[in-house]
């Protein structure tokens, strides 16, 4: 019997429900009062244990692809564990994900939508009163930055890890948010609706927050040419926040020899028929070091598969193997290569959601998934002491090399030693060997 599912990343999972696990008597039991046209998940406990406040996704009319296509109907439920009572929370024609209690359990924050559109567009940050049952928008959708106000909106990437949000006040909360063409941590003071970037150090293009306990927030940070790095950071009192001092946690930030990173300015061009100004846009330009400073190094070129996507200036261990072979890299969506454009409606662009809501044709054609174009040195073997993946990438080899297809296999116990590259008159593969 045919049953939907809902897709990629997903597959043979169509009905995911709620359960409750009692450790004293070691039983399992799902949760009964949950419609039956909707999938539960991202479930938290209500205040008091008295029941259970999750997020629903509708059935209809679709389920296929929510792992990249997020923009499905869904409603904020809780579930009365005494009297069985299952009521909504939110509106019912919208979508919400990531639900957050504050430590005092008086309120409760959460992302909303609209149910249409495009996909991981910008989101409201929405506060519900556990006791007056009022709602408030505490960030509305930014259609436009502005010099004044550059705040782009708030963008949870894809897949981020979802952590824990408030500080002990209940009054703020910290969040990780895509800013252009980095990732920024962010403080949102609910009282005020006011946004403050605690992170804008030109040396890392991601921080991603891990954990807060007691005012001290747990991160990552890196960049293209430094790897993961583990800090820390007291928050001061309110008011003062921008003082935050990170202190590393690891010894030193590894940092990959002779390779830089910068992210340029672009402005687009004005089309005769647009109704919009020019469009400054982002590029993250990786580049070899000093010894490949007299010539121009080989460029591989795809953008990322966007308008719904963004790449952020983070550490990728493939940037810095083509980096250390001597290439640079125009990058696409989820392919791991180092010279990145983030398209004019990319997630978090100035032009996001003013652009691409009103005008998808424009933004959304058939070119993100370009073939990679390729200039090789000669066939040689490249030392190379990073630690990497073992691929095979074979080439095309018509006016310039075209990429085909990448396969991935994981080399996770040794380092990568030796880079070959072997030429015949059709195909050139460049292989990655332990």
């Amino acid at each position: 019997m045919f049953r939907e599912e809902w897709g990629e990343r997903l597959v043979s999972k169509h009905h995911p429900v709620v359960c409750v696990v009692d450790i004293g008597s070691q039983t399992v039991s799902t949760l009964e009062s949950v419609p039956e046209d909707i999938s539960a998940g991202q479930a938290i406990w209500a205040p008091n244990d008295t029941g259970i406040v999750f997020v629903g996704h509708s059935h209809e009319p679709y389920r296929l692809g929510i792992i990249y296509c997020n923009n499905r109907r869904s409603t904020l439920f809780y579930a009365d564990l005494k009297s069985g009572k299952c009521e909504a929370l939110s509106v019912t024609d919208q979508w919400v994900e990531l639900p957050h209690f504050s430590p005092d359990q008086t309120k409760l924050v959460y992302l909303r939508n609209e149910a249409v559109g495009p996909h991981r567009h910008c989101s409201q940050l929405v506060m519900y009163d556990w006791a007056s049952n009022e709602t408030v928008v505490v960030s509305d959708t930014v259609h436009k930055p502005t010099a004044d106000n550059p705040f782009p909106g708030i963008y949870i990437l894809l897949m981020s890890s979802p952590c824990k949000w408030w500080l002990s006040d209940s009054r703020r909360l910290v969040l990780s948010s895509a800013w252009g063409s980095k990732k920024e941590i962010l403080l949102v003071n609910t009282a005020t609706s006011s946004i403050t970037r605690l992170t804008s150090d030109p040396c890392f293009g991601e921080w991603t927050v891990l954990d807060i306990m007691d005012d001290v927030i747990l991160a990552r940070r890196s960049s293209p040419n430094k790897s993961s790095q583990l800090v820390i950071g007291e928050l001061p009192s309110e008011g003062q926040e921008t003082s935050i001092a990170w202190i590393p946690l690891d010894a030193e930030c590894h940092e990959i020899d002779n390779v830089s990173w910068e992210i340029m300015e672009l402005k687009g061009l004005i089309y005769e028929e647009s109704k919009y100004d020019a469009i400054h846009y982002e590029a993250i330009l990786v580049t070899p070091g000093p010894a490949l400073e007299a010539s121009k190094p080989p460029l591989l070129v795809l953008p990322h598969g966007g308008p719904h996507s963004v790449i952020v200036a983070e550490y990728n261990m493939s940037v810095a193997a083509f980096c250390k072979l001597g290439f640079a890299v125009l990058l696409g969506e989820q392919m791991p290569f180092h010279y990145f454009v983030n398209v004019r409606a990319s997630v978090s662009s100035p032009i996001k959601n003013d652009v691409y809501r009103h005008r998808p044709g424009i933004t959304r054609r058939p070119w993100p998934w370009l073939p990679l174009v390729m200039a090789l040195v000669p066939p040689q073997k490249f030392p190379i002491d990073l630690r990497v993946f073992k691929w095979k990438c074979p080439l095309q080899n018509e006016n310039g090399l075209a990429l085909s297809k990448m396969k991935f296999q994981a080399c996770r116990q040794s380092y990568c030693s030796k880079i070959h590259i072997q030429k015949t008159s059709t195909v050139t593969v460049l292989e990655l060997d332990s």
